[in-house]
């Protein structure tokens, strides 16, 4: 027979088991305030079965549009919305850290201003959570349609082809959530998303992506701006690996190639934007590192934007 203090324990145990995770909502935004209060609705009404969601909380740091006050009036339908803004723009590394820091949730979702999220995608999320290996996870994201003919052939071939990197390596970016263990960015450092895998990998989590979960990101819409943008993240990824001394997952080659060849072989609607996307990335890499070795590494801010990208488009079925 159990003693009425080991029946007590056991109640305690699976009352710990049901209750539900905190989620600590943390997003970094840049004159985005149309989209960041669609976000903030939107997420507000996901069921995450598994979770509650005790704050939002929004960076708005140098923002010269009407964030500040269209944050602060919806705070009043939902008072859980906390805005942080120092006055000035110094980076979103920067932003994130103090999101972080100031978050209290046992889980943080960190979601760019920038994104719309399928409906189900957070709770699919929060799901793997179930497993106490499991410290940060992350969905596919998938593009809308950025022009017609080979650009938007291209844009779809990128993240097709991330998709597939992804399966092999896990990689969380644009919106990730993990368990809050104390990571931070060091300074020096200028990609956000695998610093924060990183760390979460060092304390002994697993990283986990989860393909039934979607966000959306809107794509640059010419070639131009696409090299402009491949040249800033590769700029970004080079100075990250020889900072930690380890390569990003879509900087492995081997990890493309595979990637492009599954694709191809097992008859990817977007191979052919695959194989055309990873001729485009292999030229920008080939330009990046022919420029460093005559100039150095150059500082490209990840919140340079380029034009169209943050024009983002909400449907039904999504968040």
């Amino acid at each position: 027979m159990l003693q009425e203090s080991q029946t007590g324990n056991i109640a305690e145990v699976e009352k710990n088991l049901s209750k539900p995770l905190t989620l600590s909502v943390c997003i970094p935004a840049f004159n985005e305030s149309s989209n960041v209060i669609e976000l903030i609705k939107r997420v507000s009404l996901e069921e995450l079965n598994g979770a509650v969601i005790i704050e939002f909380l929004v960076d708005i740091s140098g923002s010269s549009d009407n964030s500040e006050f269209a944050l602060k009036e919806l705070s009043e339908d939902i008072p859980i919305l906390q805005v942080v803004n120092v006055g000035k723009r110094d980076g979103l590394n920067n932003a994130l850290d103090r999101l972080i820091l100031l978050a209290k949730g046992e889980l943080i979702a960190r979601i760019d201003g920038d994104v719309s999220i399928q409906k189900g995608t957070l709770a699919s999320l929060i799901r793997e959570f179930e497993s106490e290996r499991v410290g940060i996870v992350g969905p596919r994201v998938k593009t809308t349609k950025a022009a017609d003919g080979l650009m938007n052939l291209v844009m779809n071939g990128e993240y097709a082809l991330h998709h597939y990197i992804s399966k092999i390596s896990p990689k969380t970016t644009n919106l990730q959530i993990f368990r809050n263990v104390h990571v931070g960015i060091p300074s020096g450092f200028e990609v956000d998303d695998i610093l924060i895998q990183q760390q979460i990998e060092a304390k002994g989590y697993c990283s986990k992506y989860v393909e039934n979960g979607t966000i959306w990101v809107t794509p640059p819409i010419s070639f131009n701006q696409l090299f402009k943008q491949r040249i800033r993240c590769i700029s970004q990824q080079r100075h990250y690996s020889k900072l930690s001394g380890r390569l990003s997952p879509t900087q492995s080659p081997i990890n493309s190639i595979h990637s492009l060849l599954k694709g191809i072989l097992s008859r990817e609607e977007n191979a052919w934007g695959m194989f055309f996307f990873a001729i485009f990335e292999l030229f920008s890499r080939l330009y990046v590192t022919a420029k460093e070795s005559l100039m150095g590494h150059k500082d490209f801010t990840t919140w340079d934007q380029v034009k169209g990208t943050k024009e983002v488009k909400w449907e039904e079925g999504e968040s």
